[in-house]
Order: C-alpha cells, then sequence, then structure tokens
C-alpha cells in the first residue's frame, strides 16, 4: 500500500527527520556534557542515544502510512508503545548498573523524547505525510 508519498518522498521525509533529530540530540549532548560528572555524563549518552534511536524507529513506522488510515493510528500507537518500552527497559537497566547517574539518563531520555515527538508532529503537518485518507489515495 502507498500513501500516494512514495517510497523515495517517505524516505526523503524521514531523512530530513532524522537530520534534524540528531541535530538537536547532538545540541542537547553538548549542552549538558560541560556540567556532569563522568556518571553524569554517560547517563546524558545513554539518554540521548536512546531517545535518538526510539524516536527515529517511531517516526518511521508512523512515516510510512497515510495520515487518517486505521494503519497511522497503528503506526502512532505502536510509536507510543515502543517509547514506554524503551524508557521502562533503560529504568530496568539503570537499576542493575551503577556506571550511569539514573537521574540525568531518565531525565534527558524522556525530555529528548518529548521534545523529538513535538518535532515528529509538527513535521508531520507540515509535510503533510501524503493523503490524508483513504479517499484522496484513489
Amino acid at each position: 500500500m502507498t500513501n500516494g508519498f512514495g517510497k523515495h518522498g517517505r524516505l526523503v521525509s524521514w531523512s530530513k527527520y532524522a537530520a534534524v533529530a540528531v541535530t538537536l540530540t547532538g545540541l542537547a549532548v553538548l549542552a549538558g556534557w560541560w556540567a556532569l560528572d563522568e556518571a553524569g555524563q554517560r547517563g546524558l549518552v545513554l539518554g540521548a542515544g536512546t531517545a535518538l534511536l526510539v524516536q527515529l524507529a517511531a517516526f518511521g513506522l508512523l512515516v510510512m502510512q497515510a495520515r487518517g488510515t486505521p494503519a497511522f493510528l497503528g503506526a502512532w500507537a505502536a510509536g507510543s508503545f515502543l517509547r514506554l518500552l524503551a524508557v521502562g527497559g533503560v529504568f530496568l537497566v539503570l537499576l542493575l548498573q551503577e556506571a550511569f547517574d539514573p537521574l540525568v539518563t531518565l531525565l534527558v531520555m524522556v525530555g529528548l523524547l518529548f521534545v523529538l515527538l513535538l518535532l515528529e508532529s509538527w513535521w508531520i503537518r507540515e509535510t503533510a505525510n501524503g493523503p490524508t485518507n483513504a479517499r484522496e489515495r484513489r
């Protein structure tokens, strides 16, 4: 099933979003790096890296679907569940490890997921991610 955006268009949209997301994540890491001790820096990298990878995967699921369709809603729900699982998984890792500052790790991860989710919402709206419903696909 195509969303009218075409495979190339979806890949271009995802790639542009990824470039912006990587830039924002890099800026966040640079901004926080100098204020943290070694455990905080490790937590910063873990939280930021995990948030970026999870968000890019969630956005990839979403951009593959046409807006206003059940598949789009399913991709949105799957992305939300993926984010929830990632935060829970990192929390469990932090319970078993002392190498990372847990507060920094979780705050950075959740904060970046929030910012990147806001960017995702804006991106989907502004790029019009293909037709808005099944009727427009015909």
